[in-house]
């Protein structure tokens, strides 16, 4: 029961009880489920979804191919129906709509496209508009070529008028918008400018990139003029439009083309303290301060967050002589200076200024001569030998890592046991093994030395 309510089955029918028993609905249903605080999505014999209320009356019928959960409070609905092709050919097409948290329709399927793009990247609302365009060949008299696209509020008003020809969502008071297309061909990133609009569609910066992103933190990248934009051909720019590095970058948050991550992924890709990621592609990653001056080349395979003002860099380009990966680990201040660049094959994050730090291999002891892990403090130095190893009974706890046999804190203290004659193996590891704890500044707390 959730609210009071619950559904049961009995044979091929769904039952909606309250808690005394009392029957409020009876259905045949595919599936049900939760919807929001709202109601029931559930989809029908025919394999199409609708919307229940709490009480079992229907919200909207089952005339849908797809709803989705409302994010926050509004969702998308989509409509499939097949549609001819200019050469004849039948064809599958997909339109979409917006209802609100109770399911009331805010723009009906076939309206706007557009709005697919946002069904899985983020709310679907940013800012309070939604990009939107019309050049459905089933529905639209424009041609494909006409400025159709523009923006819609919450209530499915047109707020900005259709004369672009794309846009996409507003952040941090800007929207990237396509303003012209040189050439016949299609509706690509490439076949025309990008500028960005204010949320009263004024043109803030002129219309000059083959390819933009969204803004974070006041700094957005865009493709040169003229260039490709899933080539190393970006720039990062301010809300002016100056251009701040040079184009030859691409967009960090760039995964396998696709431009317009996730929101919460945004952020977390460009930066990393105050600095921010520059990209030439996989595994070339380095740092620029946010007006652009490049502080750490674009050569490692991946930068960490920053804790206690040190990020671990690692590049794993490199191969022995026997063919196997090598690990060249740095740490990178928040300055931009790099510490003890290839003395560890592995630090871990840091915590309260203090970090374990190997030149093992993962899971193994070579080709380094010291096996084990030691505590550095986040310029370098080290505050123990690389002499321990989490002991086989020891706990795991939120630092944990790949590798098991990286030490671990809980609170104050780490087991630990001496890396260079442990017996993993032991019947009696408690006698056979030297063991104890240790704190953050290097001390041995309490040690059980071996009996042999």
């Amino acid at each position: 029961f959730k609210n009071g309510r619950a559904w049961v089955t009995t044979g091929r029918e769904y039952l909606l009880i309250t808690s005394t028993g009392q029957i409020l609905r009876r259905m045949t249903f595919q599936s049900i489920q939760e919807w929001g605080d709202a109601g029931y999505l559930f989809q029908a014999a025919s394999g199409k979804a609708g919307l229940l209320s709490r009480d079992g009356e229907i919200l909207l019928p089952a005339d849908f191919s797809e709803i989705q959960q409302p994010s926050p409070d509004l969702a998308v609905v989509t409509v499939n129906h097949p549609r001819k092709k200019s050469d004849g050919e039948i064809e599958d097409f997909w339109d979409h709509g917006v209802i609100d948290k109770t399911g009331r329709m805010i723009v009906s399927p076939g309206a706007y496209l557009g709005l697919e793009a946002l069904k899985n990247e983020g709310p679907l609302f940013s800012e309070g508009l939604a990009p939107v365009w019309n050049n459905s060949a089933s529905g639209a008299a424009r041609q494909v070529y006409d400025p159709c696209a523009g923006f819609i509020d919450t209530t499915g008003t047109l707020v900005i008028p259709e004369q672009f020809y794309r846009t996409r969502p507003f952040r941090e008071g800007l929207a990237p918008v396509l303003t012209k297309i040189p050439r016949e061909g299609g509706l690509s990133p490439e076949a025309g400018e990008w500028g960005y609009i204010d949320n009263t569609g004024k043109m803030i910066i002129a219309a000059q990139f083959s390819a933009a992103s969204p803004f974070d933190r006041d700094r957005a990248w865009v493709c040169k003029r003229g260039g490709r934009w899933d080539a190393a051909e970006w720039a990062m720019i301010d809300r002016t439009g100056r251009v701040l590095t040079d184009f030859a970058y691409r967009p960090p948050e760039d995964k396998n083309g696709w431009l317009v991550p996730k929101e919460e992924r945004i952020t977390r890709s460009r930066w990393r303290g105050n600095l921010a990621i520059i990209n030439r592609g996989d595994f070339l990653n380095g740092l620029a301060s946010a007006e652009g001056k490049v502080l750490v080349e674009p050569v490692w395979n991946r930068i960490g967050e920053f804790h206690d003002d040190a990020a671990v860099a690692v590049d794993t380009r490199g191969r022995d002589e026997r063919g196997n990966v090598t690990f060249v680990t740095a740490l990178i201040t928040g300055s931009g200076e790099i510490l003890v660049r290839d003395k560890y094959t592995t630090i871990c994050d840091f915590r309260d200024g203090t970090a374990w730090a190997t030149q093992r291999r993962s899971q193994g002891n070579g080709p380094y001569k010291n096996p084990g892990w030691g505590l550095i403090n986040n310029r370098g130095k080290e505050i123990t030998g690389l002499d321990f190893i989490r002991p086989s009974w020891g706990w795991w706890s939120d630092e944990s890592y790949l590798d098991p046999s990286v030490p671990a804190f809980s609170g104050k203290l780490a087991p630990v046991a001496q890396a260079h004659d442990y017996r993993y193996e032991s019947e009696y590891p408690w006698f056979e093994n030297s063991w104890g704890y240790i704190d953050r500044t290097g001390k041995i707390i309490a040690w059980h030395e071996a009996v042999r």
